[in-house]
């Protein structure tokens, strides 16, 4: 989960292609970002570790393109440790082109 975020903002939009490309119809995604958008450089173990974050409504956006539903948005969530966490049906367009192309699911 503590992974995504690493990511430059480039990188983390062209994931959204490759979490398409890896769902299925019981796909669930979670992942972790910042609470708004931007860039920082913080600490790990005495070494400098990179986070950056998109705006909240780039990933509701990017997630919708793909097909995903937004199932719950927590940000800096205590439960998390602090965390903005992100869980997203990831197959909610898989199963809505199937019911309307009759492909079953």
């Amino acid at each position: 989960m503590d992974r995504f975020f690493h990511l430059d903002p480039s990188d983390q939009r062209l994931m959204f292609a490759v979490f398409a490309e890896h769902s299925s119809e019981r796909v669930l995604l979670m992942f972790n970002t910042g609470p708004e958008y931007g860039e920082a450089v913080g600490s790990y173990r005495d070494h400098p570790l990179y986070h950056a974050s998109l705006a909240p409504d780039e990933y509701t956006a990017l997630d919708q393109r793909i097909g995903c539903e937004v199932i719950d948005h927590a940000v800096n969530d205590v439960r998390a440790g602090g965390r903005t966490v992100w869980l997203v049906d990831a197959g909610a367009g898989l199963r809505d082109r199937n019911r309307v192309d009759g492909s079953g699911g």
